[in-house]
């Protein structure tokens, strides 16, 4: 098989014609894409080309809407099925790439950038890890555009939803109470409550105040995995599961659910309306957890995660996540090396989530 390995630094626009685009380096063995011929058979190998860009997806919908910046410099490689690099190229300024002139046939798009952008995604249908390289087919010219994320998660709001973060907090043991999502230590002067030990439920998870009726979307590409019709006080929940990522996320207090359990929805999409049920004032409750391997398969556990990197210290005796078990129907502090602990990676697209608004800081 004709082989290439080369660089190339050019912006690749709309006016991309044909297959020729200039500014390739050639290294290493090259040899001719010319007609082959031998005494029976004429074949003709046909050069095939990808080109795209990579930007960071702040939405999570696969498309570099003006806000979303390039990402310049990555590493954009196609690999046989043999796992062999058969060409590669960096992204330019613009977050551009093209890799031309190898032969049709099956390949896997393998991107490599800053090790914080840890998902991506073609579209708002579908989410994966980087590490996940896409199956490319190549019979011609063909365009590829990947967003790059920092964690699997938007906001289960729609954008043009006004809205608050009225309570968002994080257990530290250190200091035996929690502190709100950036880091303060709640105390006198504060006008949230200050949640203890004694007697605190962890609030696990994010309380937005937003008005009854307000759109509830899905936080990324999964499927309706249950619709309780009435929970705990009168609430109506809902909650999905993310196989791509494999957790789930909740949402109670709604007043009403738009799609049927089963249903695969994609990002963005409408899932819920807000509402107060079984709650004295509307807002959204917003939860993710996962399945717990270290407990046991008979306990049902579910380790509930953080929603953002935690913007004060955290050491190997605070790391830690929350536990509910099934088995007596409470919620624990489970301690958990720095190394091991999932939360401390980010589940936002951005990372601590900047579309919070700066009145709940």
């Amino acid at each position: 098989m004709d082989r290439r390995r080369f660089l190339k630094y050019a912006v690749v626009g709309s006016a991309i014609a044909g297959s020729a685009i200039a500014g390739y380096e050639f290294s290493g063995l090259q040899t001719s894409l010319a007609p082959t011929r031998s005494t029976t058979e004429t074949e003709t190998v046909r050069p095939a080309s990808v080109y795209g860009k990579l930007f960071f997806d702040y939405n999570g919908n696969g498309k570099q809407d003006g806000e979303e910046p390039a990402v310049a410099g990555a590493l954009v490689q196609l690999k046989d099925s043999a796992g062999e690099v058969i060409a590669e190229t960096l992204t330019d300024s613009s977050g551009d790439y093209a890799l031309e002139d190898v032969r049709t046939g099956s390949y896997k798009l393998h991107v490599e950038a800053d090790k914080k952008l840890r998902y991506m995604c073609a579209s708002a249908d579908e989410l994966r890890a980087v590490t996940d390289d896409y199956e490319l087919p190549l019979q011609g010219i063909s365009k590829m555009d990947v967003g790059l994320m920092e964690g699997p998660l938007t906001v289960p709001l729609a954008r043009e939803t006004e809205f608050e973060v009225s309570n968002l907090y994080d257990w530290d043991p250190r200091v035996d109470h929690v502190k709100w999502w950036n880091g303060t230590v709640l105390g006198p002067g504060d006008t949230r409550p200050v949640r203890y030990r004694t007697g605190f439920d962890n609030h696990s998870g994010i309380d937005y105040s937003v008005e009854v009726g307000s759109p509830i979307v899905a936080p990324a590409p999964g499927i309706v995995y249950s619709i309780p019709e009435l929970g705990p006080q009168g609430q109506i929940m809902a909650q999905m599961h993310h196989d791509s990522i494999d957790f789930w996320t909740g949402y109670n207090h709604l007043s009403g659910v738009t799609v049927a359990s089963g249903q695969r929805v994609s990002r963005g999409q409408k899932i819920a309306e807000s509402g107060k049920s079984g709650t004295d004032f509307p807002h959204l409750h917003f939860n993710t957890k996962q399945l717990d391997d270290d407990w046991t398969r008979q306990l049902e556990s579910l380790r509930i995660l953080d929603f953002y990197k935690p913007t004060f210290p955290v050491d190997d005796e605070s790391s830690g996540y929350w536990n509910w078990r099934a088995d007596t129907q409470d919620i624990v502090w489970k301690r958990c090396p720095i190394a091991k602990n999932p939360g401390l990676l980010g589940y936002w697209t951005k990372e601590n989530d900047p579309q919070f608004p700066a009145t709940s800081l």
